[in-house]
């Protein structure tokens, strides 16, 4: 799984957890890369400590390259035979992950969660 970040510092911490659980719960190996695109020194350090506690891969960007940026290099660094990416605000829920898997291992080349589709949820931060 790949997770462009940019910031976020105070939501962060709790969403790479939540993320690297719902990994760890599943029946395949996968890993988790975090691709930090030049983020300030607070979501850098809590990008680093989960690392550490994890030993996810971290890749960051010299310099802010943007969001497809940061998912094309995370991409090209997964090592996984199937490739799924999440924005780092959890605009939709990761349990549809094993979705995006299911059609991918059915024989799509590409699936794409969309937000605004009928059988899609959406959910709304309230910050």
């Amino acid at each position: 799984m790949v997770v462009p970040v940019w910031n976020g510092a105070d939501r962060l911490g709790g969403t790479l957890y939540s993320l690297w659980q719902l990994l760890e719960s599943q029946p395949y190996s996968a890993e988790l890369v975090i691709v930090d695109d030049c983020s300030g020194p607070d979501a850098a350090r809590v990008i680093e400590s989960f690392r550490r506690d994890v030993g996810a891969t971290v890749l960051r960007n010299a310099r802010n390259q943007g969001k497809g940026f940061s998912v094309a290099r995370g991409m090209l660094a997964a090592r996984g035979e199937l490739r799924v990416f999440i924005d780092s605000d959890l605009a939709y829920p990761p349990t549809e992950i094993e979705a995006i898997v299911d059609t991918l291992e059915k024989g799509s080349d590409v699936a794409i969660a969309c937000r605004v589709l009928p059988k899609s949820r959406y959910i709304m931060s309230p910050t």
